[in-house]
């Protein structure tokens, strides 16, 4: 418990567990709560730790995922996707990097599970910043860029000036957006 109602719980590294090919697969993976709202972060993991954790079953499910190893093609598989079935994702990974990350299937994957205009990418979006109340969920980019499929006539165009963006959370009433968020552009997700 971290106070205020935030929950921690670490995920990996397992104890007893030993490092496999990959040191990737001793990486942290933490599970932050919120109310409603969870948060799965999960470093640099591959496939191996991916399919541990979703044996686990019930109890990793996640709002938002931080994509595994900047959606490199050995991890992201399907079923550790459907295992976190998270509502938002953010990738976290360099522009035009030498490795090619993300991989195009990964993010064909995710695009199939939460549909491309709650995919967030931190190579074309900049900084991307997460907001709750522990009920509803806001996202704050640096830059506004077209997002990765065509979700209306606000994304029409492209500026690079910062967005916020609300997610619908299941069972949340539209609220107004917390006092201290710039109150620019807003879209119901």
């Amino acid at each position: 418990d971290l106070g205020s109602g935030v929950v921690a719980e670490v995920l990996n590294p397992r104890p007893g567990t030993p490092v496999g090919e990959s040191a990737n697969n001793s990486a942290l993976v933490l599970q932050i709560t919120y109310g409603s709202v969870s948060f799965i972060l999960t470093a640099g993991i591959e496939a191996e730790t991916e399919s541990f954790l979703a044996l686990m079953g019930a109890g990793i499910e996640s709002t938002v995922l931080k994509v595994t190893h900047h959606g490199s093609k050995t991890s992201s598989t399907a079923e550790f996707i459907d295992a976190v079935d998270p509502e938002v994702v953010v990738i976290s990974v360099g522009a035009n990097n030498s490795f090619g990350h993300p991989n195009a299937e990964v993010v064909g994957r995710l695009m199939r599970r939460t549909g491309g205009e709650n995919i967030y990418r931190t190579d074309s979006q900049g900084n991307v910043e997460f907001i709750t109340d522990g009920v509803e969920l806001w996202v704050e980019t640096q830059r506004w860029t077209l997002p990765m499929a065509n979700c209306g006539e606000a994304f029409k165009t492209t500026s690079w000036r910062p967005k916020v963006y609300w997610i619908s959370m299941p069972g949340a009433s539209p609220r107004q957006l917390p006092q201290n968020l710039d109150q620019g552009p807003v879209t119901n997700g």
